[in-house]
């Protein structure tokens, strides 16, 4: 396999106004299709319909991967921190690979943990969406 041993982990980013669930959907399938996913980690988007969160748990549910919500904690952390905070959380569950769908400054603060902890990055620009992988 190609993390070796450990447990498929991959987290899952993106706006809370990503609608785009063919190609989350494309995009999550191919992944699972290479390495057999394990654990789905998403950040429990509270705002409107859920964005590339929602549809990420909806895939999971789907195609019977266990998935694992990690929203972020307003009462404890206050806005805005709560976001950063919550992404920072992800992190430390140490993902093998971080998906990142098109958003705003929470994706941009999702990134920033990837890259701070190493965690390879599958990321899906707008446009024609084209997918880059970046160690």
């Amino acid at each position: 396999a190609m993390f070796g041993s450990e447990t498929i982990i991959v987290a899952v980013s993106g706006g809370r106004d990503y609608t785009n669930e063919p190609r989350l959907n494309a995009v999550l399938g191919l992944i699972h299709k290479a390495v057999g996913i394990q654990l789905i980690i998403e950040g429990g988007c509270p705002a409107g319909d859920g964005g590339a969160d929602e549809r990420s748990r909806k895939w999971a549910k789907r195609n019977e991967v266990n998935c694992f919500s990690c929203p972020p904690k307003a009462k404890k952390y206050g806005w805005p921190a709560a976001g950063p905070r919550r992404n920072d959380e992800m992190g430390e569950l140490k993902p093998c690979l971080w998906v990142l769908f098109p958003g705003g400054r929470g994706t941009e603060s999702a990134r920033e943990v990837a890259i701070a902890r190493k965690i390879p990055r599958y990321e899906v620009t707008y446009g024609d969406e084209d997918c880059i992988i970046t160690g």
